[in-house]
């Protein structure tokens, strides 16, 4: 029994071995006909060339039948005349088999027909008394070097038409930025994405929320209102926008009545859930009793407030920048510059003729 067992015990390691090479030969060359998919699954999967220490009992099994002989894991490479390795890309060892195949001829192989031929690409070579002659030869044939051809050739399609592909990309992202477009898909909708940003905080059951105001080109005051949240399933840090509200007053007790209105809108249960509240240093925001983070710590203690470090950043530039008269005259020039050019739509045309000139 113990004998018995022992024999099961190996039949199943090597059966697990075997399952391991999903890129084993032995599963593709009994197919009769290879979908382009199916060609490019093999392409990316590669070529199999498992290491000795990579197979059951640790070496390549040996044909008793034939002399003793096994396959080397050295025939993966060619050594080139300056005794440099270049390894053989289209070589493919199949630990099901014991055989070796030619992954180029089977995939873009033309002339597949003859028995020499089939014996790459179908039956599978293990004539390993001649290998290393039968692989040189191989290697110099007309079928081999014009399927590895043909392969270069798929390649070098498939690298151009991935070039064109990033050039699409890059000119859609310069469009949607020219004409202050957001990146939409054709079912996008709000009340979804909504939905979405709605049931991933609740299933975090903690979140902070981040509020910003800028006077924008139509001098309206948009103030946007940004959640962070981590998610429960993958332990990501996530900032998803929910509002962008416009507010002419900008009061710390009416920018409370606007963030209680959105956290309303959105369902958002702050008063338990909230954790963190991060803003600029204005006294609206941060003030001790009627800024915007004193209300919501009245009705959520726990509510830590955190002065904006990129709020923060700012400010430490421009005073460094400022305590350099070279850089106050260099800023400065630059800013009427910019008043000089876009307040006459003369000017502003001028300018721009002037940089396409020169940029050509």
């Amino acid at each position: 029994m113990d004998t018995v067992d022992a024999k099961m015990e190996t039949v199943d390691t090597e059966i697990e071995t075997f399952d391991m090479f999903r890129n084993d030969p032995a599963h593709f060359v009994k197919l009769k006909h290879l979908t382009p998919e199916t060609r490019n699954l093999i392409l990316e999967l590669g070529p199999c060339q498992p290491l000795s220490s990579d197979l059951p009992g640790k070496s390549f099994p040996k044909d008793v039948t034939k002399e003793n002989r096994s396959f080397k894991e050295i025939y993966y490479y060619r050594i080139l005349p300056d005794k440099t390795k270049c390894l053989r890309d289209w070589l493919s060892y199949s630990p099901s088999t014991n055989k070796i195949y030619c992954m180029h001829c089977f995939l873009f192989g033309t002339n597949l027909h003859r028995n020499l031929e089939k014996s790459w690409t179908k039956n599978g070579f293990d004539s390993w008394k001649n290998l290393s002659s039968g692989i040189e030869y191989h290697e110099l044939t007309n079928d081999h070097v014009n399927a590895t051809l043909n392969l270069e050739y798929q390649r070098k399609i498939e690298i151009a038409m991935n070039r064109q592909v990033v050039n699409e990309i890059i000119d859609i992202v310069l469009y949607l930025a020219r004409h202050n477009l957001a990146f939409r898909g054709h079912r996008d909708n709000w009340s979804d994405i909504s939905a979405q940003i709605q049931q991933a905080v609740v299933q975090s059951n903690m979140f902070s929320i981040s509020i910003d105001s800028t006077f924008d080109a139509s001098r309206r005051e948009q103030v946007s209102f940004v959640v962070r949240f981590v998610d429960d399933k993958f332990g990501l840090v996530h900032e998803k926008v929910i509002a962008i509200k416009e507010s002419p007053v900008t009061t710390g007790k009416d920018l409370y009545s606007l963030f209680v209105a959105i956290m309303e809108k959105e369902k958002l249960n702050w008063k338990d859930c909230l954790i963190g509240q991060s803003y600029d240093g204005a006294s609206n925001m941060r003030g001790n009793y009627k800024g915007l983070q004193a209300h919501i710590k009245r009705e959520c203690p726990q509510a830590l407030y955190v002065w904006c470090h990129a709020h923060r950043l700012a400010l430490v530039v421009k005073q460094a920048v400022s305590c350099d008269s070279n850089s106050r005259y260099l800023f400065g020039n630059l800013e009427s510059l910019y008043v000089l050019l876009w307040c006459s739509k003369k000017r502003a045309a001028t300018f721009r003729e002037t940089q396409k000139k020169t940029l050509t």
